[in-house]
């Protein structure tokens, strides 16, 4: 194929060098941290949740975690040597100016996302 020059080694620029890299190019990750996953990726709470403003965060999101059931095959990782997805619920409080709860349960609804999620 050709060369790529991937700038970032976090989640997306690891990933993104993955799939060059199993699309047959010769792939150069290079970060101004030490290792992959030390900059903002490092930072991350690692959390996913369903409740986005948008219809198109919503899906990416239930995208995202059906991505992280699957991981280990996606990234061809020994069984077990994997970060894995914990289902760990969230709390969401009700009030009055809270009126876009319908709407993000009108999506989750839309999107196939079961209660709970």
């Amino acid at each position: 194929m050709g060369t790529a020059i991937v700038i970032g080694r976090g989640v997306i620029g690891s990933a993104i060098a993955l799939e060059l890299a199993r699309d047959g190019w010769d792939v150069t990750a290079i970060d101004r941290h030490g290792a992959a996953g030390h900059g903002s990726t490092s930072g991350s709470s690692g959390v996913i949740r369903f409740n986005y403003s948008t219809p198109d965060g919503c899906a990416l999101a239930w995208e995202g975690y059906h991505a992280w059931a699957s991981l280990g095959a996606l990234v061809g990782a020994p069984e077990g040597e994997v970060a894995r997805y914990h289902r760990s619920g969230f709390l969401a409080l009700a009030h009055e100016g809270n009126r876009h709860w319908a709407v993000q349960c009108k999506m989750c609804d839309a999107f196939g996302i079961p209660d709970g999620f």
